[in-house]
């Protein structure tokens, strides 16, 4: 527990930064003026979920401790798009936060960023987090905000992945042909080819509705999503591969960070 809250402590100062915008409700320079500010925290996971209840502290925190100058909205259940929009909003300057880890780096140009979601490449967070606070990561997220336009606040104990299935799945032949939903990442869609499965990226919000109909066979995430999204209610085959340990980012627009005054 004493661990959980200074991850929510530390994540929650990354996020107070962010949280004081530029803009106003009305779009207009915000310094000096004393009108409040505003940032929009958009993110596919339902409420309910550690996400979820973490990012409703840090708005309790921000609006809190800004003495009511700074406004933050919550759009779970990819109320502002799928992750990939948000990214794009974000690099387009919009007053968002959102989440994203190396693969989508890696997807936009910063190459060897998608390493660090390989399966069972890390035995625990220990060896993983060893990694998160190298000088290879630091130069990576430089590369990140220079060449991307992204700026990664703090990272994100996401969660150990695993895979829930409509059918038994016993061994890897029994992956053969089968359609998992996967983020739309090349590295795990290179990953489920090897084992011979069919990987349908597709947004989290369409997961519930594709195993329903029969539109995926499974699909991969970690056991809290995996739990508010319901999924064990239309794929009863739960296998604890523990295929990646997700460190993902909480990132916002570069050019919107740098905006910030020091305080803020």
């Amino acid at each position: 527990m004493k661990k959980v809250l200074a991850l929510l402590v530390s994540c929650t100062l990354s996020l107070s930064l962010a949280g004081c915008s530029s803009q106003t409700d009305s779009g207009q320079t915000a310094e000096g003026s004393g009108k409040k500010v505003r940032i929009m925290i958009g993110y596919e996971n339902n409420p309910g979920e550690p996400i979820d209840l973490a990012c409703h502290e840090w708005k309790r925190l921000v609006e809190e401790k800004s003495g009511g100058t700074m406004r933050v909205d919550l759009y779970p259940s990819s109320q502002l798009g799928s992750k990939d929009n948000i990214i794009d909003q974000a690099v387009n300057g919009d007053c968002v936060v959102t989440l994203a880890n190396g693969p989508f780096f890696q997807d936009r140009g910063i190459q060897d960023f998608g390493v660090l979601f390989a399966p069972y490449l890390f035995e625990g967070w220990e060896d993983l987090e060893k990694v998160v606070d190298s000088d290879w990561f630091e130069g990576k997220a430089e590369e990140l905000e220079q060449n991307v336009g992204l700026k990664i606040l703090t990272t994100w104990r996401y969660g150990i992945r695993h895979t829930i299935t409509k059918k038994p799945v016993n061994g890897v032949s029994d992956l053969k042909g089968k359609k998992i939903r996967v983020p739309n990442q090349t590295i795990l869609i290179k990953v489920f080819e090897s084992l011979g499965a069919t990987p349908t990226p597709m947004a989290m919000s369409d997961i519930y509705t594709a195993l329903q109909q029969g539109t995926i066979d499974g699909a991969e995430n970690p056991l809290p999503v995996i739990l508010n999204g319901a999924y064990q209610e239309v794929a009863k085959n739960l296998v604890l591969d523990a295929h990646t340990y997700d460190m993902t980012c909480w990132i916002m627009g570069a050019d919107y960070f740098h905006t910030l005054t020091e305080e803020q």
